[in-house]
């Protein structure tokens, strides 16, 4: 059984913050250089300083971060909510030519043992991301940025809460710097909690985004649990989490593409590519751009291999063409013995071609929008996908809403 609470938000406090585009922040992990000295320089206390904290001299950069978050509770900058609450959340963006609305509430949601239960993970993790976000959440007690679960509304009870209730006046409104209109609602009345609450328990929850962290929150509250009481309702337990529903339509979920480093001979990738598809030659990147954006084809992959070879694949068992995603058949079938190492992601396949080109790839594999039902279906059943296997798009602003990890929920 799924279990969600509404929680005590951490939040900006209008009379010192007027304006929150100037404080939130993209998750840490696609924050890049350029985009860390814009978010410093635009505002003091923006929280890029705490979600993703730099040394100063000898000082360790989360007991920065803790320090930063103490002084501006103190200093009012951040206030805490008296009454608890689900946060309703929209984000209003463009894909191209296209304008979608996704919709979905924040919520404090109990932890389970990752890969058991019923929140269920799509990718692996890493020891070395996992231990930085074990450090900060250790020095801050809170969660700064939440994960992203996408739960099951069969009979679209929630999704038809959230519209309606998202035709109030919003609680906050901001803008982020890919264009994203960001809005927040504080919804604390009984109906809305129980009806939440009932959706979510019937049904699992799939992590979308922030499996790290959401091992990090597990890893932290055993580490708790070591040491003190077993209240089965402490803050700790939970997670600060984002849910959206699988029928929302502005779920968009974008894939991410593969560049590889294998130096073999044209007759080695076919051996590996004619085993598993039948492909076909294709005439220029444009038309094979146009194949992957192309609904009918969600199965199916475009590969350019060195030498200016650009073909589409299709698997050649019905099973897979069926039931799997191409990012399945790729790794399990052409890059099973690949070195992880060797293997890098992009989301602009005119750059990693760019790439090819130059030398420094000798392969490119171009994946489709991941298709929702079998995302879906896959995690349902246990599988694990490879690594960078979706990209949820856009991200999830960091800032909104924060979540103390003291007390109880």
């Amino acid at each position: 059984m799924v279990d969600i609470a509404p929680f005590k938000s951490i939040h900006y406090n209008p009379p010192k913050v007027s304006n929150v585009s100037q404080v939130i922040c993209p998750p840490y992990d696609v924050i890049s250089v350029p985009d860390y000295d814009k978010l410093i320089k635009r505002h003091p206390a923006n929280i890029v300083r705490i979600e993703l904290p730099l040394a100063q001299g000898k000082q360790d950069r989360y007991a920065i971060a803790a320090t930063l978050f103490k002084r501006w509770q103190n200093q009012r900058v951040l206030t805490t909510e008296k009454a608890p609450a689900f946060y309703g959340y929209e984000q209003r963006f463009s894909v191209g030519a296209e304008t979608y609305v996704r919709r979905g509430f924040f919520a404090a949601l109990r932890l389970e043992r990752p890969g058991h239960g019923h929140v269920r993970p799509h990718e692996r993790t890493f020891p070395k991301h996992k231990e930085d976000r074990l450090k900060l959440m250790r020095a801050t007690r809170a969660n700064i940025s939440p994960i992203f679960g996408i739960f099951f509304d069969k009979h679209k009870k929630a999704e038809a809460l959230m519209q309606r209730r998202m035709q109030e006046k919003p609680w906050v409104v901001s803008r982020d710097d890919k264009g994203v209109t960001h809005r927040l609602w504080r919804w604390t009345d009984p109906e809305t909690v129980k009806l939440l609450r009932g959706v979510l328990r019937a049904e699992d929850v799939l992590i979308a985004d922030g499996h790290h962290r959401y091992e990090t929150a597990w890893n932290y509250a055993q580490e708790r649990l070591r040491s003190g009481s077993k209240s089965r309702r402490q803050a700790f337990r939970y997670v600060m989490t984002f849910l959206c529903p699988l029928t929302d339509a502005g779920l968009v979920i974008q894939p991410t593409h593969r560049s590889v480093r294998w130096d073999a001979p044209w007759s080695e990738w076919e051996k590996r590519i004619g085993a598993n598809f039948t492909y076909e030659p294709v005439n220029g990147l444009s038309a094979l751009l146009s194949r992957l954006r192309n609904g009918n084809e969600a199965t199916s992959l475009g590969a350019v291999i060195q030498g200016g070879k650009l073909l589409w694949l299709r698997p050649k068992r019905d099973a897979e063409r069926k039931s799997s995603m191409p990012v399945v058949s790729l790794h399990e079938k052409i890059l099973k013995d690949i070195p992880p190492e060797n293997i890098t992601y992009g989301q602009m396949p005119k750059d990693l071609v760019l790439n090819l080109q130059r030398g420094e790839v000798q392969a490119v594999f171009l994946l489709p929008p991941p298709d929702k039902k079998a995302f879906a279906s896959l995690c349902k059943a246990g599988r694990l996908l490879p690594q960078k296997s979706t990209y949820f798009f856009p991200k999830l602003a960091t800032g909104l809403v924060m979540r103390s990890l003291e007390g109880d929920v």
